[in-house]
């Protein structure tokens, strides 16, 4: 804990929070011992406090960022349904970067069978599935609900990137899934079969009630084809004992999983340059502000026209006045807004002025 808020303080915001409902589900699960509440406790205060050579200056300044006043909803409202959110477990859909609340969940199309065996899985405890469940069920209604949503990120929304503990949840499935499979002993073929339909009816409802942009016609077909080839593989691999059907099972479920994930990232993780394109003027750039340097004196500011990002001048190292900076002094964006550049809690930019 204490190395995780040391080089990400703001993520571990979310980690620190899903500790607590961990610890919480771990104490009902596992075997009771209230010497558990003293260690979580010491560990927890011991690990802030070695942070604290970060945390300290941190948290002095973000007060005097516009993140310092907090301000709860007036209002408790859920952006969409659980179905909705669900239904983003799909492969081939559209991750959401922008100001929307989507929460980006993919973790394999999988899921849509082992989740619901891993409910019918006697091998594992009913308190462990329940707790399990229960607290995926926590993080689905915290996407939802704008309170929530709101606590989870430092009690504040995020700008961009929304959801940003759904990597906790994504988490929370894949160990259950782990589990289930892990335990595939307390699986019955039959169960695979009714899993399957149960599988197909829901993409069926998905495809029915779901109204959202990012999905697409042919993304339920692809869906339906991997679960197909998933409930298949593992049906031949609890039915049959011969080795070679076991190995020729698993070669064509990893081909599959392969499949899937690079259609997967294909489709909505490749973005629209590369690392030679993004970097590729930098030299001219810094070519550019070493000749300045020794032309100019005194204090001034070097601008381009066009900007890939707001950081190109952190990127370049010449001096600017456009930058993305979350803990920016709130007295730097009041300058900005009296002058009329542009400007936000976290990003400074000199458009809006004249040369």
């Amino acid at each position: 804990m204490w190395l995780s808020i040391y080089t990400n303080f703001y993520i571990s915001i979310m980690i620190c929070i899903f500790l607590v409902l961990y610890y919480v589900l771990l104490f009902f699960t596992e075997k009771k011992s209230w010497g558990m509440i003293w260690k979580f406790a010491v560990g927890s205060l011991l690990a802030a406090g070695l942070a604290g050579i970060l945390l300290v200056p941190a948290v002095q300044a973000l007060r005097a960022t516009d993140f310092g006043d907090v301000s709860f909803p007036k209002k408790v409202e859920a952006y969409y349904s659980i179905l909705d959110v669900v239904a983003r477990h799909s492969v081939a859909i559209t991750t959401e970067r922008a100001l929307e609340h989507w929460p980006n969940i993919y973790c394999g199309t999988i899921v849509f069978l082992l989740i619901p065996l891993y409910v019918t899985n006697e091998k594992i405890p009913a308190r462990k599935r329940f707790g399990f469940l229960a607290l995926a069920g926590v993080f689905l209604i915290s996407f939802s609900v704008n309170l929530l949503d709101f606590i989870w990120h430092g009690f504040n929304y995020p700008d961009s990137l929304p959801a940003r503990q759904s990597f906790l949840y994504v988490l929370i499935i894949l160990t259950a899934c782990h589990d289930c499979f892990y335990h595939r002993d307390g699986l019955k073929k039959d169960s695979i079969v009714k899993v399957f339909l149960g599988a197909t009816l829901f993409l069926l409802c998905i495809e029915k009630f779901v109204e959202v942009t990012d999905f697409v016609a042919w993304t339920w077909y692809v869906n339906f084809g991997f679960i197909l080839i998933y409930a298949i593989c593992l049906y031949l691999f609890l039915a049959k004992d011969r080795k070679a059907v076991k190995f020729t099972v698993a070669v064509l479920g990893l081909v599959a999983v392969l499949g899937e994930t690079a259609l997967n990232m294909a489709y909505t993780s490749v973005g629209t340059t590369d690392r030679k394109a993004y970097l590729k003027n930098v030299s001219d750039y810094k070519a550019l502000y070493e000749r300045n340097v020794k032309s100019e004196e005194g204090f001034y500011r070097a601008e381009k026209f066009t900007r890939k990002t707001k950081n190109d001048a952190v990127l370049a190292g010449f001096p600017s006045a456009s930058i993305f900076s979350s803990t920016m002094n709130s007295l730097v964006m009041d300058f900005y807004t009296s002058m009329g550049m542009q400007h936000s809690k976290v990003y400074y930019g000199y458009d809006g002025a004249s040369p």
